[in-house]
């Protein structure tokens, strides 16, 4: 049981909202209804590209996908009932970086992916809103 009206943020991040069991749609119901009026959700998907990453071992192992990719088009519809939506891209090479370098590798790839308007190609998908 999730509360109504009970949250002012909820936020599901590295592509767990990928890994959902129940109907997709459901899970945006709920994510709607604990949220408090102007309350803010912060998503973080796994992108149709992110299967190809050179690093990712179940390339490595051949095993069957356990995870939904998504398109942006399908994330805009999906999160079509919340308003100031906004979608973004993000790679995160950040496993090809130096421990020091991290961070700022991270706030640069997402400036200039969704600059150039690439964030539609990223390994992950990122949308956030509020509910109405």
């Amino acid at each position: 049981f999730i509360p109504h009206d009970r949250y002012d943020v909820i936020v599901c991040l590295w592509g767990g909202f990928s890994y959902f069991d129940a109907p997709i749609m459901s899970v945006v119901h709920r994510i709607k209804a604990a949220l408090r009026p102007g309350g803010r959700f912060y998503v973080m998907a796994y992108g149709y590209r992110y299967r190809y990453r050179r690093l990712y071992i179940l390339n490595r192992y051949h095993i069957k996908y356990l995870h939904t990719p998504y398109y942006e088009l399908s994330l805009r519809n999906i999160f079509s009932q919340f308003k100031n939506v906004e979608y973004r891209g993000l790679n995160i090479f950040a496993d090809l970086v130096s421990d020091k370098a991290v961070s700022s590798y991270i706030r640069s790839e997402y400036r200039i992916l969704n600059a150039l308007n690439l964030g539609k190609h990223a390994y992950y998908q990122i949308i956030t809103g509020e509910r109405p």
